[in-house]
């Protein structure tokens, strides 16, 4: 990695009792992160070193925080904030004070007390009565940690490949890993490619005595569905809610920014920051006939915003490709990095600035409630086809059945059909589409909506209107029937904010406003189809491969088969060959050449054998960080409280 690359936010921690390597693997892990790290803060102890890094953003709620006393240690990264009934305060706390007041609290109430701490946030405690550690994250795990262990020593990080290689361990590539990326794109639970590297789920506490380890779920998004008195009253809710969480996430120091599509979440916190009079600077990747630069445009000129526009390049998407797979640890899909491809680096020329994340439903169910018809009460859940289209789409069972090795296949197969029954059942929620809902939130470890945010990390403060209780409250009471289809939130634009609700829809190339209105929808449609008319005349791409995000996979698959990138891949040692049936994967090669649209699976391969490969290559010389000091400390020899300062 690039010597200007900031370290990825989180928490490097290593617990090993010979003296001095502790600090030395921290070290090389930050080393290896990225050379810049302006917000670090670091200590070291008998048997352990710890650093936290967050983003470069100069905000008092921003961590790293660490505050030690004789009682322990907390030491966290991102942004906790506690409820105003901790500290009596309705205004935001400094990270200091927020570190002291969680400290106390997890003290007395242990680790089910992050329930209630709103932000983006992971952190490490020390209880020096009990003599353990205890790595945890927020309730979306929106901050990734990976950690290794073994009878003496734990090791965290925020990257797969850094928890790995500060293990000293020999590469081992996890099966289960393969198998569930070319499933669903995505990771089922706590897997990774690396065998023996395990990515701490969601809502999760990891607690180590020196010996052994143990997680933990501290929290678990429950439905609780309330009869509202009436429709409206359900519309003011979601509104009165999301000024709140838009309110708090804009009031900042630094510059606001704002990713948009042509959908429904991005534009409506944009109608509420416009609201606000806190309009962000907004960006939008793709390509330039594309309905989400489109119409993306369109929403930043109601709402009096600059909008820049990322277009997808052929000659630098191999690059950004690559570049992304890295960052994510192979652990997504590449024919969803490639529609992102452009961002990171123009986030990169950002720095400093916060980030609204605008897809809410990435982390709060993933799409739309699914239809009665496809949660049929006789038939076991993973036939479902809701759990066909969300949580098996890196294509048709049969398809990636025939890819992979007979006996990983069944067992795979059977491991992800028992996950999806299992998060169905756990639901405790009486209403089908609730229980389905629930299964869609647990089943989709590895979204978009965690690792590529996380790479943005480095840059800038990303903040998700997710995270906020009242929120995560308002969706949970609010009947499923009633958020079918959004019809609420096309409702809520269309009553309150009508200039934002007049922008079509980015809905697969047919382009419809959310306005009602016979006439006004059909002048549209006739626009909308004129448009696809001149584009399909105007660009090769669309009349080879249309416009809709399968359209876009299938660029890119092509334009990666161009650059070389799949040669690899294809070649006699391809280091998934090991995992699968190669004459399913020439057939499946030259399928796609034919048919490039169904090189979804070629894409999902294409990520592990990157990875692979670059988790292959050795290290060679990592260098130092400088600037960063490790306080020295003894839990149980501290006259008062310690609050350490980043660097």
């Amino acid at each position: 990695m690039a010597a200007s690359r900031r370290a990825y936010p989180g928490i490097y921690m290593v617990c090993d009792p010979r003296p001095g390597r502790a600090r030395s693997s921290v070290r090389e892990m930050l080393a290896a992160a990225g050379q810049a790290a302006p917000r670090v803060a670091a200590l070291e102890g008998p048997g352990f070193a710890v650093a936290a890094v967050s983003s470069p953003v100069d905000e008092p709620t921003c961590g790293p925080g660490i505050h030690c006393d004789n009682h322990g240690i907390l030491i966290w990264a991102g942004e906790m904030i506690p409820p105003p009934s901790w500290s009596g305060r309705t205004d935001s706390l400094s990270s200091h004070a927020a570190a002291a007041i969680v400290r106390q609290k997890l003290l007395t109430g242990g680790p089910g007390i992050l329930a209630e701490i709103d932000g983006t946030f992971c952190g490490a405690w020390y209880d020096n009565e009990t003599r353990t550690w205890t790595v945890f994250n927020d309730r979306w795990g929106l901050i990734p940690l990976f950690w290794w262990a073994d009878a003496e020593r734990l090791i965290v990080s925020p990257r797969a490949r850094l928890t790995w290689q500060a293990s000293g361990s020999p590469l081992r590539i996890d099966e289960d890993g393969v198998a569930d990326l070319l499933r669903t794109q995505n990771m089922l639970d706590d897997h990774t490619l690396i065998a023996g590297v395990y990515w701490l789920e969601a809502a999760h506490s990891l607690r180590y005595d020196g010996r052994r380890v143990m997680a933990r779920r501290y929290w678990d998004f429950r439905h609780r569905p309330s009869t509202p008195r009436s429709y409206d009253e359900v519309l003011d809710g979601f509104v009165e809610t999301s000024r709140a969480t838009i309110d708090r996430m804009t009031r900042c120091r630094a510059p606001v920014l704002q990713g948009l599509s042509g959908g429904l979440d991005s534009r409506m916190f944009l109608a509420m920051c416009h609201d606000l009079g806190r309009v962000p600077t907004c960006y939008t990747s793709g390509f330039a006939y594309g309905e989400d630069i489109r119409f993306g445009r369109q929403l930043a000129r109601v709402a009096g915003a600059s909008h820049d526009a990322l277009l997808l390049d052929e000659r630098s998407l191999p690059e950004q490709l690559r570049a992304s797979i890295v960052d994510t640890d192979g652990l997504h899909g590449a024919g969803h990095l490639a529609l992102g491809a452009p961002i990171a680096s123009w986030l990169a020329g950002q720095a400093g600035a916060v980030l609204i994340e605008g897809y809410l439903h990435g982390v709060l169910g993933g799409s739309d409630l699914p239809t009665d018809a496809d949660v049929p009460p006789d038939r076991p859940p993973h036939e479902h086809r809701w759990a066909r289209d969300f949580l098996h789409g890196g294509g048709e069972p049969g398809l990636i059945g025939g890819l992979l090795r007979e006996d990983l296949a069944i067992g795979s197969l059977a491991r992800w059909e028992s996950h999806v029954d299992d998060s169905f059942r756990a639901s405790h929620a009486d209403d089908p589409l609730c229980r389905a809902e629930y299964a869609i939130i647990a089943g989709r470890s590895g979204r978009n909506d965690v690792l590529v945010p996380a790479m943005y990390r480095r840059d800038v403060l990303a903040r998700h209107p997710a995270c906020d209780r009242q929120m995560i409250e308002w969706f949970a009471a609010t009947p499923a029937s009633l958020r079918r289809a959004r019809q609420l939130y096309i409702d809520v634009l269309v009553r309150r904010f009508p200039a934002f609700a007049r922008v079509p829809r980015a809905d697969g190339c047919s382009g419809m406003p959310l306005v009602r209105g016979r006439w006004a929808r059909e002048s549209r449609w006739r626009r909308e189809q004129l448009y696809s008319t001149w584009a399909r005349l105007r660009y090769q791409s669309v009349r080879r491969y249309g416009r809709d995000s399968l359209a876009a996979r299938a660029w890119a698959f092509e334009t990666c088969q161009n650059s070389g990138m799949f040669e690899p891949l294809l070649a006699g040692d391809a280091r998934v060959l090991e995992y699968l049936r190669p004459n399913a994967v020439r057939r499946l090669w030259m399928t796609a050449c034919v048919k490039p649209r169904e090189c979804v699976p070629l894409l999902s391969l294409l990520t592990i054998e990157v990875m692979i490969r670059e988790l292959e290559c050795p290290r060679g010389a990592i260098g130092s960080v400088d600037g960063i000091e490790f306080q020295r400390l003894r839990v149980g020899e501290l006259p008062q409280p310690v609050l350490v300062e980043a660097s």
